[in-house]
């Protein structure tokens, strides 16, 4: 592997691009974006200050036994802002990668800047909801215990997933590979080889890869559990989790830059958007509220430093998104969850871990493109979810109620599996209305009760996850 070093230059970095070479290539690190209050500009200047040690820094109990964060190291640098004083003057980017001023884009919504999806849409089955129960705790800085990225399932997901193509959903550069080393780093290798039965391949490296948007150069695009094709790997040397935590890490030079539509690996499909608002811009492998808060790496520039992650789905264009609607009657809204609501009816958390994992027959974790009977399970709510009158979430037993309820309502009963039963108090009389003694998903809608002072008991064992919606279905 080619080894790249980072040099900094007190000097403009200009490089030209061939337009006759091909599409993906390696280039200098060079953009065209419009800044706040700048015109377009071609040219980009890395700035750096030195900082204090931060060996002494106080930090907490330890997050990975692997990370040695008390060890000393060499000074740290961080970005300088350094203001621009005309239209005329070069993109200025930290030593991070990203812009120096980040402050001056923490208001700014990103725009729709995937001109390509970065997954064969027809081949996928299934996408989490930004902000479920999917996987693992995700986090920024503002929210806590929920996955604000996106997994993608394809269709005969196990024995596909090592090849499935990843492209570059946009326009931009290659400038980090990650391979973690965390106490979590190889889940999915295990995962991978349970449910084949098959070794994981000697020559088969899992990465993550950050991609700086030409369109958003104040963010990382992360394609996540990816074998970047050869071109990455043979010029971007791979940052430590060490490096990456303390802020160490420093962008390849000159990059890798792609095109949107190229191919950049195989993998999962796996994607986070996160914008950076202050630090030195260096990506942050800090990204669950345990992390942020009760680890031994609490106290690093990547948990101190403030993030705030975006849906893809509302970045793609509308000739993107069109490709989802090709395999149904789909909004960008069916992706997503609103925030209100996991505020409202929070998830348990257990470390970074979710203490009831969500799973892909879920409706309010995943939503299902095509595939098992050709019916999505989110359909049924979907069809009701302007008339919901009221919810509840939990596992094992459970209560609902009282309500006063008018004729014309019905229950959606959606449940991880069974055992589960539940019974209908209403005026004085208890009787069962629906049973599920199976180990499969629930997913089921029930109507014909009369009104009147309403309760529902659900009785189910600990680790079943369910929810119940009552609505207006009309008389």
């Amino acid at each position: 592997m080619k080894k790249i070093v980072f040099v900094l230059v007190c000097s403009l970095l200009v490089v030209s691009c061939d337009e006759s070479t091909a599409t993906t290539d390696r280039v200098g690190l060079t953009t065209q974006v419009l800044k706040p209050t700048h015109t377009q500009s071609s040219q980009i200047k890395y700035v750096e200050k030195p900082k204090t040690s931060t060996a002494n820094t106080k930090v907490n109990t330890p997050a990975d036994p692997n990370l040695d964060l008390d060890t000393p190291s060499t000074p740290n640098t961080i970005s300088e802002v350094v203001p621009s004083s005309s239209e005329k003057d070069p993109m200025q980017f930290g030593p991070g990668g990203l812009v120096t001023d980040l402050a001056s884009y923490a208001d700014i919504t990103p725009p729709k800047f995937f001109t390509a999806s970065h997954v064969d849409v027809s081949r996928i089955e299934h996408v989490s909801k930004f902000r479920s129960r999917a996987g693992h705790d995700y986090s920024d800085s503002f929210e806590s215990c929920c996955s604000m990225k996106h997994y993608f399932q394809h269709l005969d997901f196990y024995n596909a997933a090592l090849d499935n193509p990843i492209y570059a959903g946009h326009d931009g550069v290659v400038l980090y590979v990650w391979k973690s080393e965390g106490q979590y780093s190889h889940e999915w290798r295990v995962d991978y080889e349970k449910n084949t039965g098959k070794k994981w391949p000697e020559d088969r490296w899992d990465y993550q890869m950050y991609i700086r948007p030409d369109a958003a150069p104040y963010m990382w695009v992360r394609y996540h559990h990816v074998m970047p094709v050869d071109g990455i790997i043979d010029t971007i040397e791979p940052v430590s989790d060490r490096n990456l935590f303390r802020g160490n890490a420093r962008p390849a030079t000159p990059g890798y830059r792609v095109k949107a539509g190229d191919l950049i690996g195989h993998g999962l499909g796996e994607i986070s958007l996160e914008q950076h608002l202050d630090g030195n811009g260096v990506p942050s492998p800090c990204v669950t509220a345990y992390g942020r808060t009760e680890s031994r790496a609490a106290n690093t520039p990547a948990c101190l430093a403030k993030q705030r992650f975006h849906s893809m789905i509302f970045h793609l264009t509308d000739e993107v998104f069109a490709e989802y609607q090709k395999l149904g009657d789909f909004e960008r809204n069916d992706f997503i969850i609103p925030a209100s609501e996991v505020v409202s009816s929070p998830y348990v958390c257990e470390g970074e871990k979710f203490a009831v994992r969500g799973t892909v027959d879920e409706p309010d974790v995943y939503v299902r493109l095509q595939g098992a009977d050709q019916e999505p399970a989110q359909k049924v709510l979907k069809a009701t979810e302007n008339s919901v009158l009221t919810s509840k979430e939990a596992s094992g037993d459970g209560v609902l109620g009282p309500l006063k309820l008018e004729p014309g309502y019905g229950i959606v009963v959606s449940s991880s599996s069974g055992p589960i039963a539940i019974s209908l108090e209403s005026n004085g009389e208890k009787r069962k209305i629906f049973n599920f003694d199976g180990d499969s998903p629930v997913n089921k809608q029930l109507t014909g009760f009369s009104s009147g002072n309403v309760i529902l008991h659900v009785q189910a064992d600990v680790d079943v996850r369910w929810q119940m919606q009552i609505i207006s279905v009309g008389i």
